[in-house]
């Protein structure tokens, strides 16, 4: 009887010592997973500022107050140095500054709209009534009396004249003073080639252009 109890004494301390080393093998393993994924391999001093920080993605090349071939400020530069790093701690060759402006610029986008015409200015004799081809904001100059009209949605309306009053007379003429006559405007249809009374310094306006 009593080797029995000896036997099944030491059967139990065999299971115990051995449920033992199991469950120490389990926390070792454990130990060595945490190990491995805590902040000894993936921690701050792989993607922290170590590879990534300032001093690589600051605007080193172009400063805020610079700018670029783009006339742009540093911030341009700044983005692309912050793509240089990250294409470098992933093991790839970053393209040149060139080649990823050129990746980021969009595509040529849709024409855009037809503008509005311009005002045009039109030029006769006498107050407009009715004036082939004008349009709405479109002027008119009487070159009799050198008054100007605005064409508006209630019709064409008087502005007022370009031609000041008469001055005073002037001194009689004298061979020996080196005054001379003030400029003259010439009206006419096309371009001019022999202008009656004009004189050097006049000006002339095509009124059929």
């Amino acid at each position: 009887m009593k080797r029995i109890l000896m036997l099944l004494l030491a059967m139990i301390m065999a299971v115990s010592m051995a449920f033992c080393f199991t469950a120490c093998g389990e926390d070792e393993d454990t130990g060595d997973g945490s190990g491995d994924s805590g902040s000894g391999d993936t921690g701050a001093g792989d993607s922290g500022s170590g590879d990534t920080g300032a001093g690589d993605s600051g605007s080193g090349d172009i400063g805020s107050g610079d700018r670029d071939e783009d006339s742009e400020t540093g911030e341009i530069r700044a983005i692309y140095n912050s793509y240089v790093v990250a294409v470098t701690a992933r093991g790839d060759t970053p393209l040149s500054y060139e080649e990823w402006l050129a990746t980021v610029k969009g595509e040529k986008g849709d024409p855009g709209a037809p503008g509005k015409d311009g005002t045009v200015w039109h030029v006769g004799e006498g107050a407009p009534s009715s004036v082939d081809g004008a349009k709405l904001g479109d002027f008119y100059i009487n070159k009799t009396s050198f008054e100007v009209y605005h064409l508006t949605a209630s019709g064409w309306s008087l502005l007022g004249s370009i031609k000041g009053e008469d001055g005073e007379d002037g001194y009689p003429d004298n061979p020996d003073t080196s005054e001379q006559p003030g400029t003259v405007w010439f009206f006419g249809d096309g371009a001019p080639s022999s202008v009656d009374g004009a004189k050097s310094g006049d000006c002339y306006l095509d009124t059929a252009n």
